[in-house]
């Protein structure tokens, strides 16, 4: 019944797709979960509203990158559109920048999904919308979506839940009770967003619970991954420099710990989604509302990968950071910029990996 009913999803998220073809030159930068609301404590997006807005600025719009946006960009649940326009006015007009060299594209969740419903006022521009994109890569697919579809509860109840949270939530301060706050909703949702995107050899992007995940592994997995494959490399060479080795399993290990104790019961919820291999198959770009940065998904030419952002004085996560590539950016080059007295960013890679890769483990794991 599953696989009837995944099939079904994965025909209705093609048929309202926008197709995208990736060759050589691309460059998709994927977003999702801003959340953006009306700049009061309870808009989740306020803390980094000024990296979000640095980088889109200073590096994806300058290099000329395209920009989707899948899902919960604005809290609709909480808020109406022209209190979130007249915040969020500037990022907006990022985003219009985008537009207007027709490298935008954006998807609905399910705390944004009334915007099909709503026109944006004319001054802002027209910004595109739609459920999915599909991007061509050769025969292959790589499918983006937000993910609350595998949600029943929100399918049924969100008009329900947005009322409670507009007329009850606010008044109390109530936080948004989503996927991202229950780790077993979080891991049926990926589950089944593993299981589609197995079943149809294809890659998906998707959000909504928050948590970044790179070829169908969470961060616990793919740390335990790491050191295991360090550890087999250590003991079977005699020229890999020792001390080095040693440290930065060392480090893996101080990671590790840290995440088993802080996700506690999670830890065991967070495992693969399959009992034999695992199929490198699912991805999510995380969200922008992240304690000390926010996550992205970058596709370019024959590659992937999961990125980190940061302000430079962001308080280091226990010295991990010497083992993770790391570029660090400039300021603004403008006077006018509307957060001059910000530090300088950082972009981390977290993982990357060739798409021919991954499509030709997954045909063969699949």
């Amino acid at each position: 019944m599953n696989q009837v009913l995944h099939s079904m999803l994965y025909e209705y998220l093609c048929r309202q797709s926008r197709e995208l073809v990736l060759s050589g030159d691309s460059r998709f930068i994927i977003f999702s979960d801003l959340h953006m609301g009306r700049g009061n404590k309870g808009d989740d997006f306020l803390p980094n509203a000024p990296l979000f807005s640095r980088i889109l600025k200073d590096y994806y719009l300058e290099n000329n990158w395209t920009l989707i946006l899948n899902g919960d960009v604005e809290e609709l649940q909480r808020n109406s559109l022209e209190m979130i326009i007249r915040q969020w006015g500037g990022i907006y007009e990022l985003f219009n920048e985008f537009g207007r060299g027709e490298r935008l594209v954006k998807i609905t969740g399910n705390h944004d999904n009334k915007l099909f419903s709503l026109d944006y006022p004319e001054e802002l521009g027209k910004i595109p919308l739609c459920e999915a994109v599909r991007i061509r890569y050769g025969e292959e697919t790589i499918l983006v979506y937000h993910g609350h579809q595998f949600s029943l509860f929100f399918e049924r109840f969100n008009e329900v839940l947005g009322f409670f949270l507009k007329y009850v939530g606010n008044p109390l301060q109530i936080k948004n009770r989503s996927a991202a706050n229950s780790s077993r909703r979080r891991w049926e949702i990926e589950k089944r967003a593993y299981e589609l995107s197995r079943e149809n050899r294809i890659l998906s992007i998707i959000g909504h619970t928050h948590r970044p995940l790179f070829e169908s592994e969470s961060k616990i997995d793919s740390l335990r991954f790491q050191i295991e494959t360090l550890c087999q490399k250590y003991l079977a060479s005699d020229v890999l420099p020792a001390k080095e080795v040693e440290e930065q399993i060392q480090s893996l290990k101080n990671q590790l710990d840290y995440l088993l104790r802080k996700k506690g019961k999670e830890a065991f919820v967070t495992q693969l989604y399959s009992k034999g291999l695992v199929v490198p198959c699912l991805f999510n770009s995380g969200c922008i509302i992240g304690k000390h940065g926010l996550t992205g998904i970058e596709v370019t030419g024959n590659s992937i990968a999961l990125v980190y952002w940061l302000f430079e004085t962001a308080p280091p996560h226990r010295g991990w950071e010497k083992h993770m590539d790391s570029e660090l950016l400039q300021g603004y080059r403008s006077q006018e910029s509307p957060f001059p007295s910000e530090p300088r960013i950082k972009r981390r890679i977290i993982k990357k990996d060739g798409l021919r890769n991954i499509f030709a483990r997954l045909h063969r794991l699949a």
